[in-house]
Order: structure tokens, then sequence, then C-alpha cells
């Protein structure tokens, strides 16, 4: 998807923009915004511990596949701010994708997603009623109700949790996950796809 304006004010909105140690799904770019080409040029002029991650390793972003568990402890539980803006939705699994965002979010650090509501867009398709039960089963706190936001190329689902507790995430077996809208044949495929920039 890339950071458009109406995402960064979505996100300056609810978390505010003061310093803080973010971590960036995606190696994202700036739509529309001539001064920064990514996320990270942004995030780091305003003070911020940014990393990225991304399996295409670009732009400076930790070269990781989030249909894998996150080995490395330095960065588990150490984020401030996870942020999720139009990489979800091209991640095969997507129980290990949100377990991942749960490890790497810090106890009462911020969860802000924008994903693809589109589904012509990506290979699952997101709505307000899965952030709820995500939330509630997670034990997280709704900072900004999940809610189609229109105005966002494509229609998207925003919202802002926020980690409150200490559990661990929950189990794949009751994992309620989005909608598949699309069936790859080989996982390849989908690895071939998500080595573009979003």
């Amino acid at each position: 998807m890339g950071l458009r304006t109406s995402t960064l004010d979505f996100l300056f909105q609810h978390v505010g923009a003061h310093p803080r140690r973010i971590c960036e799904l995606g190696n994202q770019h700036l739509k529309g915004d001539q001064k920064f080409k990514t996320g990270k040029e942004l995030f780091q002029s305003l003070g911020w511990l940014h990393v990225s991650m991304d399996i295409n390793g670009m732009d400076g972003a930790v070269s990781l596949d989030l249909c894998e568990a996150i080995k490395d402890v330095r960065l588990l539980d150490s984020f401030d701010l996870v942020t999720n803006f139009g990489t979800g939705e091209h991640i095969p699994d997507q129980w290990m994708l949100f377990k991942n965002i749960h490890d790497l979010c810090k106890f009462g650090g911020h969860m802000v997603h924008v994903v693809s509501a589109d589904p012509k867009h990506g290979s699952w398709n997101y709505d307000p009623l899965f952030f709820e039960g995500l939330a509630r089963r997670n034990g997280y706190i709704l900072v900004a109700k999940p809610e189609i936001r229109p105005e966002v190329k494509g229609n998207h689902v925003s919202c802002v949790l926020l980690k409150g507790n200490l559990q661990p995430f929950e189990n794949r077996v009751g994992f309620q996950g989005p909608v598949r809208v699309n069936d790859f044949a080989l996982y390849r495929t989908m690895v071939e796809r998500r080595l573009q920039p979003c």
C-alpha cells in the first residue's frame, strides 16, 4: 500500500508524534511526499528509533519472512509501536503474522493496522469484526475502533490496538482469521509477489 497522508494522519491522531521505538512491517514508501522516500526516513527524521521488516530486505529493512516466528530476542516485546500498513494482506500465514505483531509489541504498546478491505487486493480480506474478535480474544484495548475507511484508496480497515496484558497470543487452533480471497497454488507465488514493495 505504501504510506499515504491519510494513513499518517490516522497514526499521529491516535498515538501522537513524540519519539518512540517503531517496528514497521514492510519497507513502506511514502506516497505524495517528495521530501522523504520511505517510512524509515520520515520516522527517523522525527527522532523515532525505527526498524522495518520485509522479506525483500530493501530500503534498510531487516530481511525476515513474517510467516516464520521471529527468533531474535532483542526484537521481542521491545516496540512501543508496530505498524501494519498494507503488508498483512500479502502474508500467507495470517496466524503467524498476527502472533509476530503481538510478540514484537511491548506491554502498553500500540499495534496500528491499515489493511485492505478490497477483495481485489492481496490474498486476505479484512473487516472490522475480525479486529474486534482479535482484540477480544487477546485482551487488547481498542484505542481506535476498527472501521472501513473509504477515503483510503481501495477501501481499508483501520484500527489501533493497545497491548494491555502479558498473555500469550491465542493458539493457532482457536485463531479466527480474515477471509481468504485468493488461493495461490504455490507458496513461491506469494514470495515472488512480496519481493516487490507494497
